[in-house]
């Protein structure tokens, strides 16, 4: 195995749409894994949301990712595959010498300023944070593209 990753695999969620509790699983930053569901605690953070649930249409979709595909080519980063869904964003990136949580912050940031342009009301864009999994070999990589593009 690597010392150092060959890409990220970078997923962060809209708004409202994965909560803390949810039924599909969730995951906890105390806690290592995927929780198991807790309704109590999903219904007490959707109650608590600061802004509506938020939905990518498909115009919202095609901005984000020709945003993170602008983003990436003024960084020199290499794009191995990208899904913008209506709920959240998978990228498969190579960006050498950055953390997978600077890349997500970095293109939440960018897709944010270009979202205000369909909905200057809204407050609350992503979920904080994202998941950012480091891949290490060509076989991780291969298997993770085909997720992104295909197991959708």
């Amino acid at each position: 195995m690597h010392n150092d990753p060959i890409a990220h695999f970078l997923t962060w969620t809209t708004y409202g749409t994965w909560l803390p509790g949810d039924e599909r699983g969730w995951i906890s930053n105390d806690t290592p894994g995927v929780q198991p569901p807790k309704p109590g605690l999903a219904e007490n953070c959707q109650n608590r949301l600061a802004d509506d649930t938020f939905i990518l249409i498909k115009t919202q979709r095609r901005r984000v990712k020709l945003s993170i595909e602008s983003r990436a080519n003024f960084k020199g980063w290499h794009i191995h595959a990208l899904n913008v869904r209506t709920n959240h964003v998978h990228v498969v990136i190579v960006a050498p010498n950055e953390s997978g949580k600077s890349i997500i912050a970095d293109f939440k940031r960018w897709c944010t300023r270009d979202l205000k342009a369909t909905d200057s009301h809204r407050t609350k864009w992503w979920t904080r944070g994202g998941s950012a999994r480091h891949i290490f070999t060509e076989t991780q990589l291969e298997d993770i593209i085909n997720y992104v593009l295909h197991g959708q």
